[in-house]
């Protein structure tokens, strides 16, 4: 079974710093994890409501892989 996980990010104010940091950091820790089975990165996404999400990945693991211990925003 997989479990999805969102991550939604709204437009930054260094946009540059901001995709850097995601590429050099957020993405080489997402596929050290455990189980995880695939992920995409998609940007300017239009949200029913409101103002687009400049970023939102999408992560699927194993549902039977251990949860992350800990999961933060930043």
């Amino acid at each position: 079974m997989t479990a999805r996980f969102l991550a939604l990010y709204e437009t930054p104010a260094d946009p540059g710093a901001f995709d850097r940091h995601y590429r050099q950091v957020h993405i080489p820790l997402l596929r050290r994890l455990r189980g995880l089975r695939r992920y995409s990165v998609s940007r300017d996404l239009t949200a029913l409501h409101g103002t687009p999400y400049y970023l939102v990945t999408e992560l699927d693991r194993q549902r039977s892989a251990s949860p992350p211990r800990r999961c933060r925003s930043h």
